[in-house]
């Protein structure tokens, strides 16, 4: 018999102040294959899968059905035996419209590959998220101990492994030589390495976009070793911005009480997340491309009115890997005002 625990269910009041919608979280450890398919099978719009190990072979009726439901199928896996053995059953599925990424991942001097695209989630109509130890094999459904946890209108675990699958999605080789990899300085007894920094400016361009600079800085010494890359002009930002705002005053002016003010900030927080995540992954990451921007952030004064005022810049977006080695916030303005 299958093994279900319910460790929750919540109701919380919905964006709009009138929807009801349930939370709830299930944990399972046994017949999982089962339970997968079964889960998959009520889709009615779209299936994202992120996973390390997937035996497509295992998987293909399942997903035949599901295409012919005009769902549509998103898949990215690591590239190793288990998932990229069988090139027929591959070449079947991408002829019917699944969408398949093999991620390969980088190699040293020897050819050994190192890291590994290891995330094991998959996300049904945007509502609903599956994740745990499981890998889509037969032996993780046969042999082993596995689990695997249903999360059901969870916005916030919705929110995050969406903008998670739209990171692996679009990540190229370059980009992860660029974070895994980065260039060390090249100043004299210097350790530090050297990452690129988008400052958005408070002030606009001619034709009404934000102007923005590329400036490259060493993560020792962001002081003395940095240099002005190039200048650019953002148009993406200032609309999410607006948007954001008003989703926000439309939050506000919803809300029944001011009892329900955690929640409004609770859900523009979500929406914020959101769309710089959005952001950060598709304007950074896919114009921005020849920069392989690490971080962004915005140049503002430290005290308004001044005739001479401090500059500092806070970061918004730190890329994977090297977060670790940016800050928070640079006191100091790169000399680009």
């Amino acid at each position: 018999m299958e093994r279900e625990i319910v460790v929750f269910k919540a109701t919380k009041l919905g964006l709009l102040g009138k929807l009801k919608i349930m939370c709830d979280v299930s944990i399972h450890f046994s017949n999982l294959k089962a339970t997968l398919i079964r889960e998959l099978k009520l889709a009615k719009n779209s299936i994202k899968i992120a996973v390390g190990y997937l035996d497509f072979e295992l998987f293909e009726k399942t997903f035949q059905e599901i295409n012919q439901e005009k769902v549509s199928i998103d898949i990215v896996v690591d590239n190793n035996a288990t998932s990229t053995g069988n090139k027929e059953v591959l070449d079947r599925l991408k002829a019917i419209g699944v969408k398949i990424k093999i991620q390969e991942m980088l190699a040293n001097d020897k050819g050994d590959v190192y890291g590994k695209m290891h995330h094991k989630f998959c996300i049904i109509d945007e509502a609903t998220v599956i994740t745990g130890s499981y890998n889509w094999t037969f032996t993780a459904s046969t042999v082993s101990f596995e689990n695997f946890i249903i999360l059901r209108n969870n916005r916030e675990a919705i929110t995050k492994f969406t903008n998670e699958f739209h990171l692996i999605k679009a990540i190229t080789q370059e980009r992860l030589k660029n974070i895994q990899e980065p260039e060390k300085c090249k100043e004299e007894g210097c350790n530090g390495i050297l990452l690129n920094m988008l400052v958005l400016l408070p002030k606009f361009t001619r034709d009404g976009n934000l102007d923005a600079r590329i400036v490259q800085f060493c993560t020792s010494n962001y002081e003395d070793h940095y240099s002005e890359k190039n200048a650019i002009a953002v148009p993406v930002l200032g609309e999410v911005q607006e948007k954001l705002e008003n989703q926000y005053h439309q939050l506000v002016e919803s809300q029944i009480s001011s009892d329900n003010l955690d929640l409004t900030n609770d859900s523009y927080a979500l929406l914020v997340e959101k769309a710089y995540s959005r952001y950060s992954n598709t304007f950074l990451v896919d114009i921005l491309k020849s920069e392989q921007v690490h971080c962004w952030g915005h140049l503002s004064p430290s005290i308004y009115g001044d005739d001479d005022p401090d500059y500092s810049i806070s970061i918004s977006w730190k890329d994977r890997f090297v977060e670790d080695q940016i800050d928070d916030s640079y006191a100091t303005c790169f000399d680009l005002v």
